[in-house]
């Protein structure tokens, strides 16, 4: 009489997300997953706003939105352009349902004179 093990199967972790709540991060990860899986064939992604919404759900703090809008409004342009707009995009990243128009004019009202 043989005795069957079963068989484990290891999966590896995905690359590139280090559990750290920031938008941009989040986003590349989920990005990465998508194309990852579509190319090996594992999984066609049918329903992949609901995918990102539950983990964002599970990754976000519940305020994230109204805490960027915060940091956004005082963001303040001091140093380098590159910096500004780094920060800038950072928080955007974080906003779903800002208008083109609200982000133009607070990204134009937080520059400095002389780079407007």
């Amino acid at each position: 009489m043989a005795i069957e093990e079963a068989s484990t199967v290891e999966m590896s972790n995905p690359d590139g997300f280090s559990g750290k709540r920031d938008a941009k991060e989040l986003d590349k990860f989920l990005w990465h997953m998508k194309f990852a899986d579509m190319e090996k064939g594992i999984c066609i992604i049918e329903m992949w706003e609901d995918f990102k919404r539950e983990i964002k759900r599970q990754f976000y703090l519940e305020d994230v939105a109204y805490l960027a809008r915060k940091n956004m409004r005082h963001l303040m342009h001091i140093s380098s352009i590159r910096d500004y707009v780094k920060e800038f995009s950072s928080l955007m990243l974080e906003i779903p349902n800002m208008t083109e128009e609200e982000l133009l004019c607070n990204f134009m009202d937080n520059l400095q004179g002389w780079a407007e």
